[in-house]
């Protein structure tokens, strides 16, 4: 038996941004009942609708969310108070996330944002799976772009990734080096 560990999603067409919004949701719920570390990769970052729960098929995760669409933010926000530490990297447009940063004002210990003037890579990553592509976590990523995504479940590039991403963006002596370094006008 072959098990398919890696696939792609492109949105030009609706049935892959129902993917993409499926695979999304999907991962947020998993990580909220049983929490790892989340890392997002994403220059531009917006809410948007993730989550159909008009039904109630998800009161089980958070009974507080009703009978509605459930935004990308909110679904993040549940992971975190949930146990999860999500570490975000956006480039220069923290307003967007503001109301998500005073959500989760309490948890300043497993809510790193960092802003990197230079960020042009897309991720979501967490323990168990990694979504690599063209998309930003935005309504025009999820929704309306063409774009193309990869996911994948392999455990190899789960972890490389995870080296990656804390050693170029989560290392806390690389950030600070990089702060300290946009002050010079060498380069």
């Amino acid at each position: 038996m072959i098990i398919q560990n890696e696939r792609s999603i492109e949105t030009k067409e609706a049935i892959g941004r129902a993917h993409v919004k499926d695979l999304l949701s999907s991962l947020l719920v998993a990580e909220s009942l049983n929490p790892g570390v989340i890392y997002i990769l994403s220059p531009w970052i917006s809410d948007f609708p993730v989550l159909d729960n008009t039904s109630g098929n998800f009161d089980a995760i958070n009974p507080s969310w009703g009978h509605r669409h459930i935004q990308f933010f909110e679904l993040l926000q549940n992971c975190v108070e949930s146990g999860a530490t999500l570490k975000l990297a956006i480039r220069e447009n923290r307003e967007k996330i503001r109301q998500l940063e005073q959500n989760l004002k309490n948890y300043s210990s497993r809510f790193i944002v960092v802003e990197l003037k230079e960020l042009h890579e897309k991720g979501l990553l967490t323990e168990n799976a990694l979504i690599r592509g063209s998309m930003n976590f935005t309504y025009f990523g999820a929704t309306i772009n063409f774009e193309g995504i990869t996911y994948t479940t392999n455990s190899t590039q789960i972890a490389e990734k995870k080296n990656t991403y804390d050693d170029l963006y989560f290392n806390n002596t690389q950030n600070e080096n990089v702060e300290s370094e946009e002050d010079d006008d060498w380069y």
